[in-house]
């Protein structure tokens, strides 16, 4: 399915991306000149697949396990910005290496905050069914595997309803892709949000050494 375009974004969450906190100005200076660029490349489709129970080759490892529990079932979906969007942030390095990296930040956040918009839609949806989901969560949170990917798209058929797939490293192109894991109960839940102390990443964060976190 498509999905709307925003015609703005939350400049504040590129500029932490960027780490442009300290010199604001030159980086907002380019966030305006790079997003029209973006949202008029971005073409957002998403797709969802659920089931009335959790299949295993969801469940590996411990913090996703704690984020479905008191959950009958499952939603999965996925949502990207296209190829296009890639291509542009491919072209902008021949501008200049910050337009790029701004261009780049723009389009994550972008794509960060159609899934959000997209998630809030789904659970409105849900809960006229008298039904409940827990926040999303996605392969490379806490101690979940980046592997789980595979088994996600394939049942969310990805690659033929929204031209999403892995490449062979693993991660999903298009770049700007996001695919999430929710769980469904019959009474309201909230999951489990993995802490710095269980992420992959823990060893060598970088936003954790500067005393900050990416959980929001």
């Amino acid at each position: 399915m498509d999905l709307l375009i925003p015609k703005n974004i939350n400049k504040d969450r590129v500029l932490k991306y960027v780490q442009g906190e300290n010199n604001p100005d030159n980086i907002l200076a380019i966030i305006d000149k790079v997003l029209p660029k973006v949202l008029d490349a971005s073409k957002p489709k998403a797709t969802t697949f659920s089931c009335d129970y959790i299949p295993d080759e969801l469940i590996l490892g411990e913090d996703i396990k704690k984020h479905l529990s008191g959950c009958c079932g499952v939603l999965l979906f996925a949502v990207t910005l296209g190829t296009e969007v890639d291509k542009l942030i491919r072209k902008m390095q021949f501008e200049s290496v910050l337009d790029q990296v701004v261009c780049d930040a723009v389009s994550s956040v972008l794509i960060e905050e159609i899934s959000e918009s997209f998630e809030e839609d789904l659970k409105k949806e849900y809960l006229s069914k008298g039904l409940y989901l827990t926040s999303s969560y996605a392969s490379g949170y806490g101690d979940y595997p980046l592997s789980t990917l595979s088994f996600q798209l394939k049942i969310l058929d990805a690659h033929r309803k929204i031209g999403v797939a892995l490449t062979n490293s693993g991660l999903m192109s298009p770049r700007k892709s996001i695919c999430v894991v929710l769980g469904v109960s019959k009474s309201p839940v909230k999951g489990f949000r993995a802490g710095c102390e269980h992420c992959v990443k823990n060893l060598d964060c970088k936003l954790r050494k500067e005393g900050k976190t990416c959980v929001r």
